[in-house]
């Protein structure tokens, strides 16, 4: 039975590395790959769309209102789409099995960016996820968590409605 496998990508090399592996050891022929990115919401949008900030911390926008990427941004995105698609092709996977889409999130923060990777799973019925991970050490994390920010592989993995698999590149020796 064909799967619906996602895979967000971003034009990070471990995020390359990561779609890569996925298409070679994850995807299985016949299963529905969808391929998707998120962006940031340009400064102007943020301002139009009014998004604030929750006594939580969360951002918000109000409701019927999506904040819009750069232009050039989407374009950027559409390009990088396309170029993880025909990797994902030449792996084996039938160009009509993939599908691509560009999202963006409310703010520019690791939570809103987690909410967006982990909505469109949910909203796809998507049984895995895949995703690269920049591996911050112990150290960075610990700052990062004091200072109220996380990172949006943990928000990913802490709220995902299917099973995760973060990429991490091996470590240069």
């Amino acid at each position: 039975m064909p799967r619906k496998v996602c895979i967000a990508v971003d034009p990070s090399q471990t995020s390359q590395n990561a779609l890569a592996w996925a298409a070679r050891t994850v995807v299985n022929p016949g299963d529905e790959v969808r391929l998707f990115t998120v962006l940031h919401p340009s400064p102007e949008s943020e301002l139009k769309s009014g998004v604030g900030t929750t006594a939580g911390g969360a951002r918000t926008a109000p409701i019927g209102i999506k904040p819009e990427a750069d232009p050039a941004e989407v374009a950027k995105a559409q390009d990088l789409l396309a170029e993880s698609k025909q990797k994902v092709v030449a792996q084996g996977v039938t160009a009509d099995a993939v599908v691509t889409d560009t999202l963006v999130a409310v703010a520019n923060s690791a939570a809103d960016t987690g909410r967006e990777i982990t909505g469109h799973a949910e909203a796809c019925g998507c049984e895995s996820l895949v995703m690269g991970s920049r591996g911050l050490g112990l150290s960075k994390k610990a700052l990062m968590t004091m200072l109220g920010v996380g990172s949006v592989s943990d928000y990913v993995l802490k709220h995902a409605p299917c099973n995760v698999v973060l990429y991490k590149d091996k470590p240069a020796a």
